[in-house]
């Protein structure tokens, strides 16, 4: 078992020979095994015990037990208690989601500072099996079916070349230890139905079963890489920013061989799901517009845009003083300067404006445009409506919507990212020019 643990470990680049391991020691076979191998392997560690106070007496007397542990191995212990059913309820989460949630943020402040370099958990096999099984029935993607990695981030598994059954026989050979917990012979959790009623049938099909589950992780994280280097060479030909907007090229996902996957992966990190995504590409509607928690998704033409959600009062404006201070509205951040028109150069830049330091009365005005707003755009004469004129521009429903105006003594001096006001343009007579920068914020 030793030579296995040292093997799995070396295979996987878990543990160097200086590191300094946090191992999450719960009371159980698990957990005692690994330490007992940590201890062995001479690897230098530290114990943490969570007591998340569910179990009464018992929860106390497994604290208890871990502390003699650490005692035993002659290692530092550090140990936290929970109100885990309160912080559930709070957080309107699942108790197992928020144990889960309380003992990793604490391990990792744990070994931010204590100098630990990895947080050691006692998963093995079986865990892996239950996890993919439990992923399934919830509903899941490639990543749910990749179980457990031997690592994530500073998280390590150093038992999941082993199975429950090799890890019993340890103990006892060893003579080692431990605490039962009485809720895991419970079916009230869904790990624990999949474990005690779903696997044994599965077993009878495939004795290897847990082996055998752990190797296709191993080809479906294989493939599952090939698939994000492919997405990300997607994403970076088909998604481009549009100021405060992203806009994704909807030719290059349709040219994709299974473009509502490939749209899916785009549009996750935005809050939209597979079937948001069947729905976009079933449809492709100008001017359909789709709510995820976040972002608001506009079908264009050719393309899609994405806006991040702006819970604001529409008729909120903000005034800008002749001090010219920096500031962000709307999710955008304005950057204003005062020069010389010896420093104005021609640009080509839709979210710079130069305006006529002279024809501007301040406080400006930033805001939404209205309906009935009108100015006269750069290079014409004669008065035009906001309305016709983002018409005319074809602008997408999502971008018409949150289009911001900057108004001067109740007169548009710029619809910002668009076109500024004739009667603010420079001129041969304009000595001094506000030069205004939009960028979304970083």
């Amino acid at each position: 078992m030793l030579q296995r643990f040292l093997q799995f470990i070396s295979e996987h680049q878990l543990v160097s020979e200086s590191a300094y391991v946090l191992a999450a020691v719960s009371g159980g076979k698990d957990s005692v095994t690994m330490c007992e191998l940590l201890h062995l392997a001479g690897i230098n560690f530290g114990i943490a015990h969570c007591n998340f106070q569910l179990r009464g007496l018992d929860s106390d007397l497994d604290e208890q037990f871990v502390r003699k542990l650490a005692t035993h191995y002659k290692v530092p212990f550090f140990s936290q208690r929970f109100k885990t059913e309160t912080f559930a309820k709070d957080n309107r989460i699942s108790i197992q989601m928020a144990a889960r949630d309380l003992r990793y943020t604490w391990f990792r402040k744990l070994a931010s500072e204590n100098g630990f370099d990895s947080i050691a958990t006692a998963h093995h096999l079986n865990d892996v099996f239950e996890t993919i099984l439990l992923n399934l029935t919830r509903g899941t993607g490639y990543a749910g079916l990749q179980g457990i990695q031997p690592r994530n981030g500073e998280i390590i598994r150093p038992l999941l070349f082993c199975q429950r059954e090799e890890i019993d026989r340890f103990v006892l050979e060893n003579n080692l230890e431990w605490r039962e917990d009485i809720s895991n012979a419970s079916t009230k959790y869904y790990r624990n139905l999949i474990r005690h009623k779903v696997i044994p049938v599965l077993k009878e099909i495939n004795p290897s079963l847990e082996q055998t589950a752990y190797e296709s992780t191993e080809k479906i994280r294989a493939v599952a890489n090939f698939f994000k280097s492919k997405i990300s060479e997607i994403k970076s030909r088909a998604l481009s920013s549009d100021g405060p907007e992203i806009r994704i090229n909807l030719n290059i996902v349709l040219s994709e061989p299974e473009p509502a996957i490939v749209l899916t992966e785009l549009l996750n990190e935005f809050g939209f799901t597979y079937k948001d995504s069947v729905n976009i590409l079933n449809t492709r509607t100008t001017g359909s517009l789709y709510y995820s928690k976040t972002h608001v998704l506009n079908v264009d033409r050719q393309s899609l845009l994405l806006r991040y959600i702006n819970n604001t009062n529409p008729a909120e404006e903000c005034k800008i003083s002749e001090d010219l201070n920096n500031f962000t509205f709307r999710n955008l951040s304005f950057s204003m300067n005062k020069i010389t028109t010896d420093e104005f150069v021609v640009h080509s830049d839709r979210f710079t404006a130069h305006l006529d330091w002279s024809a501007l009365k301040f406080p400006l005005i930033v805001r939404n445009w209205l309906p009935g707003d009108r100015f006269i755009p750069l290079g014409m004469k004669n008065f035009k409506k906001v309305s016709d004129f983002l018409i005319d521009q074809k602008t997408p429903l999502l971008i018409k919507n949150n289009t911001l105006v900057i108004i001067s003594d109740e007169k548009i001096a710029w619809i910002v990212g668009m076109r500024i006001d004739d009667r603010f343009k420079i001129t041969s007579n304009s000595k001094t020019a506000l030069k205004i920068t939009v960028n979304p914020p970083s």
